[in-house]
């Protein structure tokens, strides 16, 4: 819809994102397995939860900030 909208700067912003959530489901995955399974001790390792939660808070961020651009314009 951005696109046909010639919304550039829209799709400037939402494309990195779209490659970004797309490396990080499927290209990037924890395990060898197609189940997507995760070792529990391996989640609660303190570097794995330092960059998860610096993770969800820049794309809270960027979210909010998403939200209130196309809230105004």
């Amino acid at each position: 819809m951005f696109l046909c909208a010639q919304e550039w700067l829209t799709v400037g912003l939402n494309i990195p994102l779209l490659f970004y959530n797309t490396w990080s489901r499927y290209f990037h995955s924890p395990t060898d397995t197609k189940e997507l399974l995760y070792d529990p001790a391996s989640v609660m390792n303190g570097d794995t939860l330092k960059f998860c939660l610096k993770e969800a808070w820049c794309k809270l961020s960027f979210f909010v900030l998403s939200f209130f651009y196309y809230l105004y314009w």
